[in-house]
């Protein structure tokens, strides 16, 4: 066999195995992913089922406000308060609000007053501050050899 007809019969197989997975995968889809055939609905039909669902949801919503209205403003007389109960639900609400007065400026009080704290401080003696003043008073060292870094670190 010449060199052409070894590439013409690669190529042939070649194309011939790509056909042939083509295919195969084709069936598989088929098989797996049934595609169902498009459904065209008349415009008539679209039309009289969105009328009869606009007009169920209108329905339902009337139903509901009717249903409200009812519950909540129903025909009932206005009650009248006797003098007895009129005042102790006067007293009632203005013992309330200054209890919550109080409670209110208390946590107020408590959130944003200064507390003074000097008892906590603690106070250093002669001694201490003049040791601190000599500590202080001596510069820093700058330069480290490596026995400082080894004592330094335990080493």
């Amino acid at each position: 066999m010449t060199h052409e007809e070894i590439e013409k019969t690669a190529t042939r197989m070649c194309d011939s195995e790509v056909e042939r997975r083509k295919n195969e995968l084709q069936t598989l889809d088929k098989k797996f992913y049934p595609h169902a055939p498009r459904q065209v609905m008349a415009k008539e039909q679209i039309d009289a089922s969105v009328a009869r669902q606009v007009d169920d949801e209108m329905q339902r919503r009337s139903k509901r406000n009717e249903t409200l209205h009812t519950k909540h403003y129903k025909d009932d007389e206005a009650k009248r308060l006797t003098t007895s109960e009129l005042e102790e639900s006067v007293r009632r609400i203005y013992e309330e609000t200054l209890r919550l007065k109080h409670e209110n400026r208390h946590k107020m009080d408590e959130k944003y007053t200064f507390k003074n704290k000097s008892d906590s401080i603690k106070r250093l003696d002669g001694d201490q501050v003049k040791a601190s003043a000599i500590r202080l008073a001596v510069p820093k060292k700058r330069e480290f050899s490596t026995e400082d870094f080894n004592k330094a670190y335990g080493f």
